[in-house]
């Protein structure tokens, strides 16, 4: 369909998925782009998946009647707005096209009439589907306006499957109109259908009764339901017709296969003003067929819509929880959050309308009372939604759902409630070890297996969770790393969590659903590094370094001290000296080696290293640190001791 945008042209471009537009773009006479090369360009960074011809950004030829191209959308998608710059081959400013994606063409798509001859004081019942002119695509609260004798009297959005129903209680004899009127912003212009109806004063087959297997039709039902794959009883009680001919019609629109024991249109006798017809539709496919009751003595005849419809829920709808379909792992249920169960109708089903209970069984762990539904369960409801919230307690348990008068229901077997607070439900164990509530200690470049321990039933197994870290101080997140990768979706919970090396910090590692709306925290993990990276380390009152060899004086005493820097995150360590190379005679450590002290960033650690004045005290030897609380990787200082000063 062809676009024409004149310079000055105000308000988006309407565009429809499935559509091959033809836009056309004409220009003022004196404009200096004319004659010059000309492209449609996406604005930077949009990626789109329009496809242009001549292509977005090619240069064409700007002719004085205007340039062309022609624009294939897309049939699947969502709507989005966007912009396209006519681009001129110099430099000049660009000129912004703003265009809407959408399903902007609208048409009917189908319609279910009312019955043809309802009598004065009857409700009657239309529908209208609307989608796509394109796609198809059934279209979801695009606003129908229903008239009666062209009279304005409701307007009635489209539902999930693209249905608009119209309810109109008839009160006058004689011929009448109902409309459907929908708008299609493509071309501003509206869709309309019309269904008339002939409205009596009243009709004969009022005082007959009608039976469709066992249960009373009332005059003017809106719906009835047939199920398809076994025999269907219409049975039908018309004194005022003793001794006459009735037969049974089918009004057919959706093309099922289905037969009847007498024969559709066949006259049937009724000799004490009663018969019955068995009706069996056939075949995978459901749809909607209208029974015709006729007589020759009566000008009128009984129309009677009926949906057909599969003994098997699961063909006529899918079940959605949250919004989504139900994964592999089962549904999830978290205490005191409520979550909706929805029923959404398939394409072309008729189901809409009949009453769907929704019920559930304890498996495990939990009490009849710990889970309940809004509406209440096992109450028949026509609306198919419903929102569940479990309590107290966790545990398993199944929900079903099922169709009056269908043998088959759909059921969620796989369903678990847990508690709000996931510590309830495990432990975090590192290297195989409950973590302390203090927390515990990865050095740097450790890699450290971490596992849910389960309880409480051990429900919480195979949930889909994944671990992030949070950090809380001197860490960013990309200091911890993980197989399988953190933030990644899991129902296996063992991950293997290594830390960056030289690096000091405090951080969380939460195993959590992707939504958040429950979690498992560790105690708070430090990272610690090169513990040297930390400490300063004076030796005879100078400041050293821990890989730079030492010479104290044989005959002297040596200080020798070590100190948190300012600020570290450690605020005191212990450590205990021990020797490392053992020292000539005559060295002495004071305080001793295998005493334990306790160093901070204010005085630190000191000790004394006496060397004796005897010729024999000489030589290499070392002194080794180990780092007890919190442990650490210790760490060896090497001294020579030389007789020369």
């Amino acid at each position: 369909m062809s676009i024409e945008l004149k310079a000055g042209a105000t308000g988006p471009v309407l565009i429809c998925h499935g559509a091959e537009h033809v836009l056309n773009i004409a220009a003022a006479e004196d404009n200096p782009w004319i004659d010059q090369g000309i492209s449609l360009n996406p604005e930077p960074g949009d990626s789109l998946s329009i496809v242009a011809e001549p292509a977005l950004g090619e240069y064409q030829k700007f002719l004085a009647d205007g340039g062309q191209w022609k624009l294939k959308c897309p049939a699947d998608g969502t709507d989005v707005d966007f912009n396209l710059q006519l681009q001129s081959e110099f430099s000049a400013q660009p000129y912004k096209v703003p265009f809407r994606l959408g399903d902007f063409r609208r048409e009917i798509l189908d319609e279910r009439p009312p019955i043809s001859a309802p009598v004065v004081g009857d409700k009657v019942v239309a529908a209208v589907q609307v989608g796509s002119f394109y796609t198809k695509k059934e279209l979801e609260n695009v606003e129908v306006e229903w008239l009666y004798d062209w009279k304005p009297v409701d307007r009635v959005p489209t539902g999930h499957s693209g249905w608009s129903s119209f309810v109109h209680q008839v009160l006058t004899a004689g011929e009448h109109q109902i409309m459907a009127s929908v708008h299609s912003p493509y071309d501003d212009r509206p869709r309309k259908y019309i269904f008339p109806i002939n409205v009596y004063l009243g009709s004969p087959w009022e005082q007959a009764s009608l039976f469709i297997n066992g249960e009373r039709v009332a005059w003017n039902s809106p719906s009835v339901v047939l199920f398809r794959g076994q025999p269907n009883e219409v049975r039908i009680e018309a004194p005022f017709l003793q001794e006459k001919d009735i037969s049974l019609g089918l009004m057919n629109p959706d093309g099922l296969s289905i037969e009847a024991a007498p024969a559709f249109e066949a006259w049937v006798p009724v000799p004490d003003g009663r018969t019955t017809w068995v009706v069996t539709p056939a075949g995978n496919k459901s749809g909607r067929i209208t029974l015709k009751l006729s007589s020759k003595e009566t000008a009128q005849a009984w129309e009677i819509p009926c949906a057909v419809l599969s003994l098997n829920l699961a063909d006529e709808a899918d079940v959605l929880v949250d919004g989504v379909e139900v994964p592999p792992t089962g549904n999830w249920f978290i205490r005191d959050k409520a979550q909706t169960v929805t029923l959404t109708v398939k394409s072309g089903s008729p189901l809409a309308g009949l009453p769907v209970t929704l019920s559930c069984v304890i498996k495990s762990g939990l009490n009849v009372s710990d889970v309940k539904s809004v509406p209440d369960f096992d109450s028949e409801q026509t609306t198919y939604s419903w929102a569940v919230t479990g309590n107290t307690g966790s545990g398993t348990f199944l929900l079903s759902l099922s169709g009056k008068g269908m043998t088959t229901p759909i059921t969620l077997l796989d369903n678990t409630l847990l508690s709000n607070n996931l510590s309830d439900e495990a432990t975090f164990s590192l290297d195989g070890a409950t973590i302390p509530v203090g927390g515990a200690i990865f050095l740097g470049g450790d890699t450290k297996e971490l596992n849910l321990a389960y309880k409480n039933g051990g429900f919480l197994v195979h949930a889909p969770l994944r671990l992030s870290m949070e950090p809380k101080s001197g860490l960013s997140p990309n200091d911890i790393s993980s197989k399988p990768p953190l933030m990644q979706v899991v129902t296996a919970h063992n991950w293997m969590v290594t830390a960056a090396e030289a690096k000091w910090g405090t951080f969380d590692l939460v195993a959590s659903f992707d939504d958040e709306r429950a979690e498992i925290r560790t105690p708070t993990l430090q990272l610690m590094g090169d513990i040297r990276t930390e400490l300063e380390l004076w030796f005879k009152g100078r400041l050293v370094q821990s890989n730079d060899l030492l010479f104290p004086i044989r005959g002297d005493v040596s200080s020798l001290m070590l100190k948190l820097k300012p600020g570290s995150l450690i605020k005191t360590l212990q450590v205990k000296p021990e020797w490392g190379y053992h020292p000539p005679f005559g060295v002495e450590l004071v305080p001793n080696v295998g005493v334990v002290r306790t160093v901070d960033s204010i005085t630190g650690a000191s000790w004394n290293l006496h060397c004796g004045n005897f010729p024999s005290v000489q030589g290499s030897f070392s002194i080794r640190f180990n780092f007890i609380d919190p442990m650490l990787p210790g760490f060896e200082l090497s001294f020579i001791l030389d007789p020369v000063s």
